[in-house]
């Protein structure tokens, strides 16, 4: 992975690993017990630490 996960706060990185599951956002607030508007939030914060614009393009990077 070319960014490094340091950067995220503890929160964004449970969201980081559910999206390595492949999990849609609204599985992610279900499990997670939040709303789907905090979910985006968070992955917005993560896309935005690691210049990616979507959950595709941010797996590839994890994945390198």
């Amino acid at each position: 992975m070319k960014h490094s996960a340091c950067d995220l706060i503890e929160k964004e990185a449970v969201i980081l690993k559910e999206i390595v599951q492949l999990k849609s956002i609204r599985d992610m607030a279900l499990e997670l017990d939040i709303t789907e508007r905090t979910v985006k939030y968070r992955l917005s914060r993560i896309f935005e630490k690691t210049s990616t614009k979507n959950q595709r393009e941010l797996i590839r990077i994890i994945s390198e």
